[in-house]
């Protein structure tokens, strides 16, 4: 796991910042660092770096920052009505989502 912390988000400066720590990693550790998996936020410059980067690694979103976005994007009973969902179901995905 690793964070990074920017001002201005470009490709090219996580970029570097990725492969920085795969020679910090290739230095220290005597291992090439590819990850297969990577989850991470919605950003789609974050995802361009990691793309660029890891280019075999595949990337998943967090469900947590999914649900954030989707709750910020759509109104909750609106989409409820467009879905046709029961009453008993509404209940249920408002509590799951309610927390987000």
């Amino acid at each position: 796991m690793a964070f990074l912390l920017m001002r201005k988000t470009k490709v090219s400066t996580i970029v570097s910042w990725l492969n920085a720590l795969k020679g910090h990693i290739r230095t220290n550790f005597q291992k090439e660092y590819s990850p297969s998996v990577v989850v991470m936020d919605m950003g789609g410059t974050e995802y361009n770096a990691i793309r660029e980067a890891f280019p075999d690694a595949k990337i998943f979103y967090c469900t947590f920052h999914v649900l954030q976005a989707w709750q910020r994007k759509i109104n909750l009973d609106e989409f409820f009505s467009l879905a046709g969902l029961s009453k008993e179901e509404k209940a249920a995905t408002k509590k799951r989502v309610g927390s987000v």
